[in-house]
């Protein structure tokens, strides 16, 4: 409970601090006057003589504390900064906003002069939602925008203080009427003077009683309806209060809307174009005659009427200047102000650069800028050659290994220096593409076997990776394990071996599960297919193992020869008839002649009856020793 009252009070503290609004600051022009009637007494009745209605239109959203001060004391020219205002028994009044904002564009109201019978008895200042207050004594029944002989009213936003025979004001001038049809110049005391600020900015109407603006329409820009205003051509002299006789504040002028739109107002008009520096110093650039002002930030003009005035102590960030034409178009300058920056950028890759990649894997490069400016370019390089590429980010997929990618900016902030900057350098690791390869041999000599022998079958692989898996087959059911061999025992009929290899190798540019070519294993009955040849004979006559012979089954064999040879390469015997050699056999001569003692080699070719391969012991050649 108590964390829930301290959560509430929180949100309270800040609905209460969200209420208290700063004050709107206004310059010359954010509010005009578009009506006003100096005498009801001629629309509704006796009393209500010298009762005086004043509209306004505001260009700026009037937020709540906003205080805005309202004097018919005459203005006496001077030189100089200050302002002066005479004092004469005339009121000085400042109103508070206490209601909400007012948006800009809307028109409001307010009552003064001898507005007992509408504001209150007692009361001689009111508005809807603001409060009254007297500056500088009890001068709040003086407010009164007289309509016998003529008077003025200006609208002040800043402070006034008592010198003893006139007032000193210190602030912003922001509109002015007269009901006199002209402002009079000169050191006059017994008149009022107008500030050259608010040449276009006031309104000279020819009809003291009452008049309102009826060119609301015309115009959607703040500028526009300024210049329309300060026409008296726009005006019209009847007004129509309603209701005829108001009461509590409820009266508003016929014929003037509750608010009317109001459009930014142009940029880069005849005040020149905007401008982004570095320094506090500049040049205006204006166009025409008129007048500056500074709307907000600093800066000190040479000349407030030369267009091409020099401004001097600028403030960092945006100071905003106001050319009043003498034609009383208004426009403005932003004149940027911005501290010296150093630009830099940093690269990043997806993916991260400390992956090997593989050859053409797709790698996205991102640049971040800092004091890059608006419309910062980007020259990306690889290995320092430039690429067409002007964007903060960068793809590609034809990195090589090693390739160095890094990116220049060039910074379009003013205040960049110098204006370009490298970033970091990212290289990648590119492995090239593989194809995975299988192959397997057997310990059977030609891959044939006699019946009942075990055969050791060998994988041998390439790009394999660091674990790949084996799976054996035999007659294409899987065996064995997951190894590099495998062992079949006791075969007794032919078979197809093969093995299947699952790759976990990097870039692959193919599958990664291949299968290996098939072996065959042949086998055959070893006892019936068979021969023998010995390896030792002794030609001496001894009618012991006086001849080399060979021993098999005549019926068995299909085609055969035999070739022997001595160790210089001579054929020393040759036989196509297995009976012959079978029954008589080489006698150890070579053309009648007894050959040496020695080593001598033989060649047979053939085969059996079943088409298998004539050979023994699963060979085709081998040696045989003569001893004499």
């Amino acid at each position: 409970m108590k964390n829930l009252f301290i959560l509430l009070y929180f949100f309270s503290l800040i609905a209460i601090t969200k209420n208290i609004s700063a004050q709107t600051t206004l310059q010359a022009g954010d509010i005009a006057i578009v009506g006003y009637n100096t005498n009801l007494g001629t629309i509704c009745s006796p009393t209500h003589q010298s009762d005086d209605l004043i509209a306004f239109l505001t260009f700026k959203d009037i937020t709540t504390n906003t205080e805005i001060i309202l004097t018919d004391e005459a203005y006496l020219p001077i030189t100089g900064t200050n302002h002066i205002f005479r004092t004469g028994g005339e009121g000085l009044v400042k109103f508070t906003r206490t209601g909400g904002t007012i948006p800009a564009g809307t028109i409001f109201y307010v009552a003064f002069g001898g507005a007992t019978d509408i504001c209150g008895t007692g009361t001689n200042v009111c508005a809807s939602g603001w409060s009254t207050t007297a500056l500088l004594g009890s001068n709040i029944s003086g407010l009164d925008f007289n309509s016998s002989m003529g008077d003025q009213l200006f609208i002040l936003q800043g402070t006034f203080t008592n010198s003893g025979t006139n007032y000193n004001f210190v602030g912003n001038f922001i509109y002015a009427i007269t009901t006199t049809g002209v402002w009079t110049s000169g050191g006059n005391t017994s008149s009022s003077n107008l500030p050259s600020l608010l040449n276009c900015l006031n309104f000279n109407t020819t009809n003291r009683l009452q008049a309102r603006y009826i060119s609301v329409i015309t115009t959607n820009t703040r500028s526009g309806h300024l210049t329309n205003i300060y026409d008296t051509g726009n005006w019209a002299s009847m007004v129509t209060i309603m209701p005829a006789c108001p009461t509590n504040l409820n009266f508003t002028f016929q014929g003037l809307p509750a608010s009317i739109v109001i459009n930014p107002e142009p940029t880069n008009g005849n005040a020149g174009a905007d401008q982004n520096i570095c320094q506090t110093t500049t040049t205006m650039a204006a166009m025409g005659t008129g007048t500056w002002s500074l709307i907000s930030g600093t800066g000190t003009l040479s000349s407030n009427t030369n267009r091409n005035a020099s401004v001097s102590g600028l403030s960092s960030g945006v100071n905003i200047f106001r050319w009043t034409a003498s034609n009383c178009a208004i426009s403005e300058v932003k004149i940027n102000v911005g501290s010296t920056v150093t630009p830099s950028v940093s690269i990043t890759s997806s993916p991260v650069p400390t992956s090997s990649i593989c050859q053409g894997n797709s790698v996205t490069f991102t640049a971040t800028a800092i004091n890059g400016g608006t419309n910062p370019s980007y020259q990306w390089q690889v290995n320092n050659v430039n690429l067409s590429t002007n964007s903060p980010t960068f793809t590609t997929t034809t990195l090589n290994n090693n390739d160095q990618i890094k990116v220049i900016l060039t910074s379009n902030n003013a205040c960049a220096v110098p204006n370009t900057a490298t970033s970091n350098v990212i290289s990648f690791t590119v492995s090239p593409l593989v194809i995975p390869t299988i192959n397997v041999t057997s310990n059977a000599n030609n891959n044939t076997i006699c019946q009942g022998e075990n055969v050791t079958f060998i994988a041998v692989s390439t790009s394999g990776g660091t674990a790949p898996i084996y799976q054996w087959f035999v007659n294409n059911v899987s065996v064995g394990t997951n190894s590099t061999t495998y062992t079949s025992n006791n075969i007794m009929n032919t078979i197809d071996v093969k093995v299947r290899l699952t790759s976990n190798a990097p870039c692959l540019q193919t599958t990664n599960v291949i299968d290996s070519s098939v072996v065959r294993i042949v086998v055959r009955d070893c006892n019936v297919y068979s021969l023998f040849i010995p390896d030792l004979f002794s030609p001496n006559q001894d009618n012991a193992n006086d001849k080399f012979k060979i021993e098999g089954d005549n019926s068995v064999i299909k085609d055969f020869e035999i070739k022997i040879f001595d160790r210089f390469g001579n054929m020393v015997y040759q036989s196509n008839n297995f009976l012959e050699t079978k029954t008589n056999g080489w006698d150890g001569t070579s053309g009648g002649t007894s050959q040496p003692t020695g080593t001598y080699s033989w060649q047979i070719k053939g085969s059996f009856i079943n088409n298998q391969t004539l050979d023994y012991k699963q060979k085709t050649k081998g040696n045989i020793f003569l001893i004499r």
